[in-house]
């Protein structure tokens, strides 16, 4: 009887969690691209350029993941292109570089204003900045906007939108490389993967903008890669698929930072060259590219307990410090005793006991992520915590 409980309170944990977490096909946008970019304002994200119809364009596209549609945008008023790179400040994206439809490389800058649906050029990019279509990295961290291109003496640069202007920041360590990935995480940014030097490149690393300093973090897992999808949504950051070789991978890993470790997630079962990924709000997406699969060609993650804080009764119940060493406290009303069962990031139960104290220990637990499901009084809440 003991043996069947537990089992059915855990198929119900399990079942909460699979039911937030996996990937499922949206609406595919209405004119397919590949090596386009992607960037986020508010609630919607946006699409543009890249390679339809073979040609290079210049149009962009609105996705509003609360109605799952697609709506046209003014396109950028210049030449078409594949390559470009593309980062998001306040409620204005920013698009620069790649090939353009006369095969050149590209050194326009453009905001797009997303209140008055402008576009403006702005300050090219910086002088004497060598690339491929197959290059640039772009990301945002507070008010200013980084611009990642590896196959230069100096090859990180700062956008400032209020002067509008260019600066060199600290080089990335990080080989140099082909179809390399990137996202930022609050203030810091990342880098990672790719083919350099007829390697499949593992190094990933870490961009501190408050000390403008790189660092290198935890390598990327499973198999090496390039041509990674990546993004991030709220504390953490996601990559996965690409390809090693001729082969198309499909696992996703989820990045924490306080930590510096990797968990992997469900696969993505998408299959594509020069794909793209972007995070909306509380979920991300993945899609567009050179198409070997029957799907839409979009698709949207729902994150698992692991990338939710306190999802259930946050205000509630609290747990601290965590990351923790030894013990655990929990912060609540409500009065013991408390129930309480720890699981690993794959779902497995660990731990589970029944205290009187709002103390637990975990000095016994292997260093780690799990996840903490604590029943107090009338009040349950799940949270995530980091055993050092």
């Amino acid at each position: 009887m003991r043996v069947l409980t537990s089992i059915m309170i855990w198929s119900l944990f399990f079942t909460s969690i699979q039911a937030q977490n996996g990937w499922t096909t949206k609406t595919g946008i209405p004119v397919s691209r590949d090596r386009a970019t992607t960037f986020t304002i508010g609630n919607y994200g946006y699409v543009g350029t890249g390679v339809t119809h073979s040609q290079s364009d210049n149009d962009f596209w609105r996705y509003d993941p609360l109605t799952d549609s697609w709506t046209e945008i003014d396109s950028m008023p210049t030449l078409g292109r594949k390559g470009a790179f593309s980062f998001a400040i306040a409620n204005k994206g920013y698009v620069g570089g790649g090939t353009n439809s006369h095969a050149l490389l590209d050194y326009e800058f453009w905001e797009y204003d997303s209140d008055q649906s402008i576009w403006s050029r702005k300050a090219d990019l910086p002088t004497g900045l060598a690339y491929t279509a197959e290059t640039l990295i772009g990301f945002s961290i507070g008010d200013y906007g980084y611009l990642y291109a590896p196959f230069n003496e100096s090859n990180f640069y700062r956008y400032d939108p209020f002067s509008d202007s260019w600066s060199t920041m600290e080089s990335c360590p990080m080989p140099k490389g082909l179809y390399q990935m990137g996202f930022s995480i609050n203030e810091k940014g990342y880098i990672g993967s790719g083919h350099g030097n007829n390697t499949y490149l593992t190094e990933f690393w870490e961009y501190n903008a408050q000390l403008n300093h790189w660092s290198r973090k935890a390598d990327l897992p499973g198999q090496a890669r390039f041509d990674a999808v990546s993004f991030s949504i709220g504390n953490y950051g996601y990559f996965g698929l690409g390809r090693y070789k001729t082969n198309f991978l499909y696992d996703f890993w989820e990045y924490h930072p306080i930590s510096d470790t990797w968990v992997q997630i469900d696969s993505c079962d998408y299959k594509a060259w020069y794909a793209r990924g972007i995070g909306i709000g509380s979920k991300g997406y993945i899609g567009t590219g050179i198409k070997f699969s029957s799907d839409s060609g979009w698709w949207e993650y729902t994150p698992a307990v692991s990338a939710m804080e306190n999802i259930e009764g946050a205000n509630s119940v609290t747990i601290y410090p965590n990351p923790a060493s030894d013990h655990i406290h929990i912060n609540t009303n409500e009065p013991g005793p408390f129930t309480l069962s720890v699981y690993t990031t794959m779902g497995q139960l660990v731990k589970t006991d029944r205290i009187v104290d709002p103390i637990i220990s975990v000095g016994d637990l292997p260093v780690g992520v799990y996840f903490l499901r604590i029943q107090a009084g009338k009040q349950q809440t799940t949270s995530k915590f980091i055993k050092e």
